[in-house]
């Protein structure tokens, strides 16, 4: 990660509670994901499940991203 895009973040998580709040839950279903892994008889598909819907917070939060350094140049 660019310095450039280290302080985008760091502004984004200080300024933007939309984004701040994509992280947190980004986090939260990663701790879940981690949680789930050591349990394999756990329902199979869960996995799966989180790992797409982590990827499409991280979608948003990548769009946001963008934006902010749209904004910035």
């Amino acid at each position: 990660m660019s310095q450039n895009n280290h302080s985008i973040i760091q502004n984004l998580m200080n300024t933007d509670y939309q984004y701040r709040k994509l992280s947190t839950e980004h986090q939260r279903i990663e701790n879940k994901i981690e949680d789930e892994k050591l349990h394999p008889g756990r329902a199979t598909g869960t996995v799966a499940q989180l790992k797409k819907l982590k990827l499409r917070i991280r979608d948003e939060m990548t769009m946001i991203e963008r934006a902010k350094a749209q904004q910035v140049h």
